[in-house]
């Protein structure tokens, strides 16, 4: 399985090729279902790291503020900690 980077590098080549708009129709559709796929994993890796962060901050019973989005905006608190480690 590649890794969040690798992804996220491949969906945005993808993006670039189609933007062109100078392949064939049949690889384009191709493209363009490859880009659907690198997208969802790539909002579901992002969802799975925003719950991974949620529960640490909540296990250190640290505060944080939400932006519109919803994403935690001290970002950097859980930084400071193993992302890998379980809770």
């Amino acid at each position: 399985s590649s890794s969040f980077e690798q992804q996220l590098l491949s969906l945005e080549t993808v993006v670039n090729n189609l933007e062109k708009g100078q392949l064939p129709l049949e690889d384009a559709l191709k493209q363009f279902e490859v880009g659907i796929k690198l997208t969802r994993s790539c909002q579901k890796a992002l969802q799975d790291a925003q719950s991974k962060m949620d529960k640490l901050l909540q296990a250190y019973n640290i505060e944080t503020s939400q932006d519109k989005t919803g994403l935690t905006k001290n970002v950097e608190i859980a930084a400071k900690f193993d992302l890998n480690e379980g809770v």
